[in-house]
């Protein structure tokens, strides 16, 4: 198991900088607690070849007064994760990412804010299409939900429920509904 504790912000970056095709990830957060009293920001770039920016295997981020902000920054790049992951944060959780993988995987978002799922930092859209499935759960502080912006051009797909306490906003090319979506303090807000 791994344990990193920062008394202040933890910053973690990983740059992939091998040309083999899936030679390499930009950043794996294994097994483990990566705990910070101040924000948590994890930058991964895989290799061109790699779609792997940023992955978590059974990991914890826990952010006690701070955001957490994922970004991965090469044009393949993508956010997965394996196991069971829990993200908490104080305030916000955001991703950046081209591609976000959430089919088959287990992972908590628990914020006292906002969480957002937004493409990469310079594209207007997604690479690839998201799925939300079972595995995906939002604590029950989560203020509100962003997945996209207004120029996305993927498909959004919801299949598990979505309770949040404030305003959801999906924005996709299209939208598939299969599950409730409830937001107990605020509006829906589907774009398509």
């Amino acid at each position: 198991n791994t344990n990193i504790v920062s008394a202040g912000a933890l910053n973690i970056t990983g740059i992939s900088v091998a040309t083999v095709s899936g030679a390499t990830r930009g950043v794996t957060l294994g097994k483990g607690n990566y705990t910070a009293v101040g924000d948590i920001t994890v930058t991964g770039t895989g290799s061109p070849t790699n779609l792997g920016d940023v992955i978590l295997s059974d990991a914890t981020l826990t952010s006690s007064t701070g955001s957490i902000k994922l970004y991965g920054t090469n044009d393949l790049g993508s956010f997965y994760t394996y196991g069971t992951n829990v993200l908490n944060a104080e305030v916000d959780i955001n991703l950046f990412l081209n591609k976000i993988y959430l089919t088959a995987n287990t992972i908590a978002f628990n914020a006292k804010n906002d969480v957002s799922f937004l493409s990469k930092v310079g594209l207007s859209t997604f690479g690839l299409g998201i799925v939300f499935d079972s595995g995906i759960t939002f604590g029950p502080n989560v203020q509100s939900l962003t997945i996209g912006n207004t120029t996305n051009d993927q498909l959004i797909t919801i299949n598990t429920p979505l309770s949040i306490g404030g305003p959801i906003s999906i924005y996709g090319g299209s939208i598939d509904v299969n599950a409730n979506i409830t937001a107990t303090g605020g509006d829906i807000l589907l774009d398509a």
